[in-house]
């Protein structure tokens, strides 16, 4: 593999990764708040780098760190919940459709092209994750979009 064909390559795996890691967790891929440690392993032997994450794993075995993931790891699957069932159970049309649930409360992000289904987004919602709900979704005029992007392929 030449280096062109090997850079591409490498390109697309870090795009594969950025989308599974939104769809799947609702996480920004290489975001340095999404993980617990980041070591320069150019600067530093083996031995206190060995050292440091022992001592990682002695606080993160601790109960109230491991209550605040679990608890984390609880409002991703209920987000992730309340998105599927909006777009793939209710068949709801929303682009770029986020639940984000912070601090006891649901944040709904994205855009549709019907009042009546920002209400029912939020509906669905509440439902699911039980907690007060911030419907952000913002209503766009799809069938203006539609009619320009014709437009530019009569051309």
């Amino acid at each position: 593999m030449d280096e062109r064909a090997a850079k591409k390559m490498v390109a697309h795996k870090e795009l594969e990764r950025t989308e599974q890691a939104k769809y799947l967790y609702n996480a920004t891929w290489g975001k340095p708040s999404n993980y617990d440690i980041s070591i320069n392993t150019d600067k530093l032997s083996v031995d206190s780098i060995c050292a440091m994450v022992k001592g990682l794993v002695a606080e993160l075995d601790k109960d109230d760190y491991r209550a605040a993931q679990e608890k984390k790891l609880k409002e991703l699957l209920i987000s992730q919940k309340a998105v599927n069932t909006v777009l793939y159970e209710e068949k709801i049309d929303v682009n770029f459709l986020e639940v984000k649930i912070e601090e006891g409360k649901a944040v709904i992000l994205g855009s549709t092209g019907k009042e009546a289904e920002i209400i029912k987004v939020g509906e669905i919602v509440k439902k699911i994750t039980g907690v007060e709900i911030e419907n952000k979704l913002s209503l766009e005029n799809f069938s203006m979009s539609y009619d320009m992007g014709m437009e530019f392929f009569k051309k």
